[in-house]
């Protein structure tokens, strides 16, 4: 395997994750129960330009910024472990 070959890989797949991520988000209604108490109707995931009720949901942010945080430590692992993915493919070689 080339050298850099398998760090552009990870890059690439990084940037792709959190394009996808930023973009097919998960969706939420925030709304009041019979007992005066608000609660989150989750209304699961569709496109960032198109809501599932245009006028009522919003985007869940704090689920986009937990599916960030969670590939970006699967990255940095990949990007750490490298040598070890690299010496493993060309075993299989």
């Amino acid at each position: 395997m080339e050298k850099g070959v398998l760090k552009r890989a990870i890059i690439l797949g990084y940037c792709v994750s959190i394009l996808l991520v930023v973009t097919y988000v998960p969706w939420k209604v925030v709304g009041q129960n019979e007992n005066g108490f608000f609660t989150n109707l989750y209304q699961g995931y569709s496109f960032a330009f198109s809501p599932p009720i245009p006028s009522a949901s919003i985007i869940d942010l704090n689920f986009v910024i937990l599916e960030i945080i969670a590939l970006t430590a699967f990255a940095v692992a990949c990007f750490v472990m490298r040598n070890t993915i690299k010496m493993i493919i060309d075993r299989i070689k």
